[in-house]
């Protein structure tokens, strides 16, 4: 009898413990977790970060890391998953595969500005940590950690001009790059010689140094890679076909306020003679 009740115990533990197997291979079967992956881009690597939560109510959520900007966390608005299919939708950006591996990995396509890139994430046990380029946040601020793309110092925002030296004449442009509250880089082009002012940059790829601006306006795109001071962004102006060597250079290269123009030169106004001395001038002259 007291064999019978040894072995029954023996029983229900490997029965639990199958359970529980099975319970973590459920689990690894899920999506929820933080990945991480990289996609290539003119030959820059990109990393990218995703984390998937599922709600009390069943649903899943998540973000990633906004690789425009640097540090924002990027919502994910639709998240369809359908074993072993997921689709990852964002703003401007889409994810869609399969978790493979028993579940350590998702492979598939990221599609970000009309392009698709192969892409394969790795199931990771936390986020790193950011490196901080500003004043502590508040706990109450909602921010995905990842790479940091900015540092301290003026880096990208600020005032930018270049000329573009065509066959036909030569363009004057102005790059204008500011930050954002909640870090999100935009940036409008002037071009001075055509007229034509605050043309919008339609995305903005700032992976120190390598920078990416596309113009989907006027179908133009810039690449560049900032010098160590950041003082200029020597790089290809791409358009209608062509490309052309285009080099930005800061307006202000130490920072800070820019330096006032020099007033205009100042003309004294010879007083005028009266017209009988005059006359008596032409008079005395031989």
């Amino acid at each position: 009898m007291k064999m019978k009740n040894v072995l029954l115990a023996w029983l229900a533990i490997i029965v639990l413990g199958l359970g529980c197997s099975g319970c973590k291979q459920r689990a690894a079967l899920e999506p929820t977790g933080f990945w991480k992956g990289s996609v290539d881009i003119n030959g820059n690597t990109l990393l990218i970060y995703l984390r998937i939560t599922k709600e009390p109510d069943g649903k899943l959520a998540g973000a990633a890391l906004n690789i425009a900007s640097g540090n924002r966390e990027l919502p994910m608005t639709t998240i369809f998953y359908n074993k072993p299919s997921l689709l990852l939708q964002m703003k401007g950006r889409l994810f869609r595969g399969n978790l493979i591996s028993g579940g350590k990995q998702m492979s598939g396509r990221w599609e970000q500005n009309t392009k698709s890139m192969p892409i394969v994430f790795e199931r990771i046990d936390k986020l790193p940590e950011l490196a901080s380029a500003g004043p502590p946040q508040s706990a109450n601020a909602k921010r995905l950690a990842g790479p940091a793309n900015t540092r301290p110092g003026p880096d990208l925002p600020g005032l930018w001009r270049g000329t573009l030296e065509l066959t036909e004449n030569s363009l004057r442009l102005v790059l204008k790059v500011k930050k954002d509250a909640d870090d999100t880089l935009t940036a409008t082009v002037d071009s001075l010689d055509q007229d034509a002012k605050d043309i919008p940059v339609t995305t903005i790829l700032f992976n120190k140094p390598s920078v990416r601006l596309e113009l989907d306006s006027i179908s133009a795109k810039f690449d560049g890679q900032m010098n160590a001071n950041a003082s200029e962004i020597p790089g290809n102006w791409s358009q209608g076909g062509r490309s052309t060597p285009l080099t930005f250079k800061r307006d202000n290269p130490r920072g800070g306020t820019p330096r006032p123009a020099k007033p205009p030169l100042a003309f004294e106004r010879t007083p005028e003679k009266p017209v009988d001395q005059l006359q008596k001038q032409e008079k005395n002259q031989p």
